[in-house]
């Protein structure tokens, strides 16, 4: 590469990292409108880390965050925590960690397709396609640890691709051990990564089998020691069960319809068919074999152009309104990626691209809710270098076409234009006015107007019945409550009973109280408020103080007071 081209490119990767953290920077305190409960959980949990290195439970420095129950990976939260510890509990401090990795990774996918293709040309494609890909767009713009995740994952392939044979031992070293960091990493960012890393992983050494063979055994030692060291936490959370917690919980083989499906063809088999065709019924239609089927038809639903192009997945807080992971426009190039990587295939690196592509779905293919967005995030950087070389193929083909090619050419970049119009209109504009509910829009200031009418003197006591789902997280993070204080009061350990969830309680941390309200006995004092749904029926002459709304102007929560006007 000339010096000339190397500037260039250089100056176009600055245009698209910039243009990659303006797009997910701007409005991110506003834009998906409220916080959900997960991300409010892991930001406090960060802010907790950042002022007592103890989470809400009191845990030092805790390697799994119990927070509602399921047992969050950790590194998301610990990257987070200096972004909390500078800003304090605000939504956009919550959200500009997962902003920060997304940013980043359009970086490595810039690496990772240059190095894959041995084509800057193609790097600098991929990076764009991620810059503005509606489904990174979507998960890094939240407290989201997928994000973290994928990053992790394609940092681990490119250091894994990245020793060359003439490496010296301090530089294959220094590859492999961070290769194992980011495998790592990985692990400890999201459920998924327990599927997903190992299998990429090997995916990489299968496709390019000498390279590990090539490096000193200093280095292969060194990065083996890594990963035995960091893996001692998680095999202690594999063995006590939090490392599967939130696998447990939605996983194919814990769902009750499958057993009792499962159960209900055996009986019926064996009532209508005599016994040898009823045991072969009854093998076919096991719970296994239903679980398979539907691991099948799972998996296929993520290569859906319906789940990619068009609809989205069912979640509304995975896509805004008329856009789906990826744009309309990414098809026709995405088929002619494939085209070349079907004629290419004796490459490695295309090899490796089909088969990341072929392993990013299976943590969603073995849990609930198929096709779904967030557990298969790990699809974009393999479609992103499809997309590019398909991308690239395209240009150069209609500039082979003289005028009707500069045409072409020109409709081309004008249909991704308005992709990525409607795509921000859509997102800006029609997102929070019509799924601001799936964002708990309204919340936080309803916590926030509790705090000051506490501050002002006008009420000594703020209760939240458990009909507001995680209300007690919210209360702590809308008011800034100090993780210490909380602590003192016990933390969430000396008062979330889990059997319960999502009705925790009773707790109470001045001047929040966290408990079931009997309302016909409940005392009508004059300085206690309760917050309540607005969805919730008003108890007999409660009289509502405030209204918060959300972004789409329909009612969130209430302010409520029992005492006599």
């Amino acid at each position: 590469m000339t010096t000339r081209a190397f500037r260039e490119n250089g100056l176009l990767l600055a245009v698209i990292i910039a243009v990659a953290l303006a797009l997910r920077l701007w409005w991110l305190d506003r834009a998906p409108p409220g916080l959900d409960s997960d991300e409010v959980s892991i930001a406090y949990n960060a802010y907790s880390i950042a002022r007592t290195g103890r989470d809400e439970y009191g845990e030092l420095l805790p390697t799994a965050f119990r927070a509602f129950g399921e047992y969050k990976r950790p590194a998301f939260i610990y990257f987070s925590a200096p972004f909390l510890a500078l800003l304090g509990p605000t939504p956009f401090a919550a959200r500009l960690p997962g902003a920060i990795a997304g940013t980043l990774t359009v970086l490595v996918v810039y690496l990772l397709g240059s190095r894959l293709t041995r084509s800057a040309s193609i790097g600098l494609l991929a990076a764009a396609f991620v810059a503005i890909s509606p489904w990174s767009l979507q998960f890094s713009r939240g407290a989201r640890e997928v994000s973290l995740f994928l990053l992790a994952l394609s940092v681990m392939v490119l250091c894994l691709l990245k020793p060359q044979k003439q490496s010296s031992a301090r530089s294959a070293t220094l590859w492999i051990v961070s290769a194992a960091l980011a495998f790592l990493l990985a692990l400890y960012s999201y459920p998924g990564g327990v599927v997903v890393a190992p299998l990429l992983a090997l995916a990489v050494l299968a496709t390019y089998p000498t390279r590990m063979r090539r490096h000193p055994r200093t280095a292969l030692a060194a990065g083996a020691l890594v990963l035995m060291v960091g893996f001692i936490p998680l095999a202690a959370q594999l063995r006590d069960g939090r490392a599967t917690a939130r696998a447990a919980q939605t996983s194919l083989l814990s769902q009750e319809w499958i057993i009792t499906q499962a159960e209900g063809k055996a009986a019926r088999s064996r009532q209508e068919l005599p016994p040898p065709l009823a045991s072969l019924a009854t093998v076919m239609d096991n719970r296994w074999a239903i679980v398979g089927r539907e691991v099948a038809r799972a998996y296929l639903a993520h290569l859906d152009p319906r789940f990619l192009f068009t609809d989205g997945d069912p979640e509304p807080r995975h896509h805004p309104p008329g856009v789906a992971q990826l744009y309309l426009w990414d098809a026709p190039v995405l088929l002619l990626g494939m085209a070349v990587l079907a004629r290419c295939w004796r490459r490695s690196a295309y090899r490796l691209l089909a088969a990341w592509l072929m392993i990013a779905p299976l943590p969603s293919a073995l849990a609930e809710n198929a096709p779904h967005a967030v557990r298969s995030f790990a699809m974009l950087p393999p479609l992103a270098v499809i997309a590019a070389l398909g991308a690239r193929r395209a240009w150069w083909w209609l500039g082979r076409r003289g005028f009707a090619g500069q045409i072409g050419r020109g409709m081309a970049l004008a249909l991704l234009a308005g992709s990525l119009a409607f795509y921000l209109k859509a997102y800006y504009r029609d997102y929070p006015l019509e799924h601001d509910r799936a964002w708990s829009s309204g919340w936080i200031e309803a916590f926030q107007l509790a705090k000051r009418e506490v501050d002002q003197g006008r009420a000594r006591s703020v209760v939240v019945p458990p009909e507001v789902r995680e209300g007690y997280v919210y209360a702590l993070f809308a008011s800034g409550y100090d993780p210490r204080r909380y602590l003192d009061h016990g933390g969430s350990a000396a008062h979330l009973d889990w059997a319960l969830y999502p009705q925790p309680g009773p707790m109470r941390f001045p001047p929040w109280e966290v408990r079931r309200v009997e309302w016909q006995t409940e005392s009508r004092s004059e300085d206690t408020l309760y917050v309540l749904g607005s969805w919730n029926q008003l108890p007999p002459g409660a009289r509502v103080l405030a209204t918060t709304r959300g972004a789409g102007g329909r009612p969130a929560l209430q302010l409520i007071s029992l005492a006599n006007s």
